[in-house]
């Protein structure tokens, strides 16, 4: 599936020369329906979607666009969080309806921290109780390393992991996305 996204976000905005976030993942979407055959009506085709945050920045105006399938992006700013959730629906699939991709606008501080990331940190099981890690305990430790450099982040992402990990195995790719302007 990343694959399929990526030659598909690479037609999109190289060929097609789509640069709003938002249309962006609507024809990802729409192509992923497509080259996938995911059809409602026959109720054929691979049923396999994909979540996704896209975040778009402006530095000359100092502007961040960000619009989401299914995945949070955290700003960070002295040391306050701000969560924006995105979109309810994921991309590909078997449609229910119409989706709708909302672009969120804002201005960038210096120093503003932006973090977003797969489900594979959060479905993590491990701990004490062999629970899984939770997006509330990741939120947290974003905000606790928030200030660090890029380097000593992922150090200790990576260690909080592992330490959480324990003696489980992993169930899913792990990706950790931090901005810092």
């Amino acid at each position: 599936m990343t694959v399929i996204g990526s030659n598909l976000l690479n037609q999109i905005v190289i060929d097609n020369r789509v640069y709003e976030p938002g249309k962006i993942l609507l024809n990802l979407d729409q192509l992923l329906n497509s080259t996938l055959k995911q059809d409602k009506q026959r109720l054929q085709g691979v049923q396999d979607g994909m979540d996704l945050s896209l975040i778009k920045v402006n530095k000359l105006k100092k502007e961040c666009i960000i619009t989401s399938a299914k995945r949070p992006v955290i700003l960070l700013r002295d040391k306050q969080m701000k969560e924006f959730k995105g979109s309810k629906h994921s991309l590909g699939g078997m449609r229910t309806g119409d989706k709708d991709f909302e672009e969120i606008r804002f201005a960038l501080q210096e120093d503003d921290v932006l973090f977003t990331y797969t489900d594979g940190f959060t479905d993590q099981f491990g701990g004490e109780k062999g629970k899984k890690y939770s997006s509330k305990r990741l939120k947290e430790f974003l905000v606790s390393i928030s200030e660090d450099t890029a380097l000593v982040q992922k150090r200790k992402l990576e260690q909080e992991f592992a330490n959480w990990m324990g003696q489980h195995e992993q169930v899913d790719d792990v990706c950790v996305l931090g901005i810092r302007f």
